[in-house]
């Protein structure tokens, strides 16, 4: 491999970002189907710093069990890669916890790879 090629390799990360999809209405102009958007939130076991697990555990409703068993399996994965911590967490669920993760460091959130989801209105009836 020429030194060019490595160089290019080694500093070009390559991202693929999944189109924004719309909505979608039926004849009567009614909402069918909406996007909602999630969040993966990912961990570094090497570079993770968590003072207060308890309190940590708290903020993301997981028990200090499951605290263990997702480090646990993120740190037999690779010490030093990311490894998924929680998947498709709400926007809401986001929003509760962005804040406080500047204090937590090793933890990086990320959008979902596959893009948003698409739901269903609940309140949505289907006549036929």
């Amino acid at each position: 491999m020429t030194p060019t090629r490595w160089v290019r390799r080694k500093t070009i990360k390559r991202v693929v970002e999944i189109p924004y999809r719309g909505q979608i209405y039926d004849r009567n102009n009614q909402l069918i189907v909406y996007n909602t958007p999630v969040y993966d939130l990912y961990v570094t076991p090497k570079q993770v710093r968590i003072p207060d697990t308890a309190a940590f555990c708290r903020m993301m409703e997981i028990t200090p069990s499951e605290f263990d068993s997702i480090m646990g399996l993120a740190k037999n994965y690779s010490p030093v890669k990311p490894s998924l911590f929680l998947r498709q967490l709400s926007k809401e669920d986001f929003a509760r916890i962005q804040d406080a993760l500047v204090d937590y460091r090793g933890l990086s959130p990320l959008s979902a790879p596959c893009g948003p989801i698409r739901l269903i209105p609940w309140q949505m009836r289907w006549a036929m």
